[in-house]
């Protein structure tokens, strides 16, 4: 996948935000107005950043940011949307999330998380329903493993959101 500078540089900035916000600094008890020292966010605490990021655009119907942090397959989703161009992973996700089967909701919590080798770190997720309730799929099946890759600094999805029939 190829990005021009302009799209490298938002996603570069994007995964440097998800960072900062992960490691960023708090003022200390007491009011002194003091920052806490801030300790730098691991490639795990980044790779989870990035994993809630993707979903929480999804859900809020914000498919452009989540494209920018997908980097898996998307032929499943120019199958499905053949009137669809191939390299429009906007409009792909937005099918995806709207009119394919896909469940585009937000992550209640992390049930597990490990680095499974350098640069790879695998999640089990629970989500949330709009109800606030846990999502269930038939089956019933409530929890979701996805995996997140680092390759240059920055850190990508790699899996679909959860679908049903």
């Amino acid at each position: 996948m190829r990005f021009s500078g302009k799209g490298l540089a938002l996603l570069l900035g994007l995964a440097v935000l998800a960072g900062g916000l992960a490691g960023c600094a708090l003022p200390a008890p007491g009011g002194g107005g003091a920052a806490a020292t801030a300790t730098p966010a691991t490639d795990l605490d980044q790779a989870r950043n990035t994993l809630q990021a993707y979903f929480d655009a999804l859900a809020d119907k914000r498919y452009a940011d989540a494209a920018k942090l997908y980097g898996g397959d998307y032929r499943p989703l120019a199958a499905y949307n053949p009137d669809v161009g191939a390299d429009d992973h906007r409009t792909l996700l937005e099918r995806a999330c709207t009119a394919n089967g896909f469940h585009c909701l937000k992550i209640k919590e992390v049930i597990q998380e490990e680095t499974i080798a350098p640069g790879s770190f695998r999640f089990v997720v629970r989500f949330q329903q709009a109800d606030g309730s846990v999502f269930t799929t038939p089956g019933p099946v409530d929890r979701f493993a996805f995996r997140v890759t680092k390759d240059n600094d920055l850190f990508l999805v790699q899996g679909l959101p959860v679908y049903t029939q």
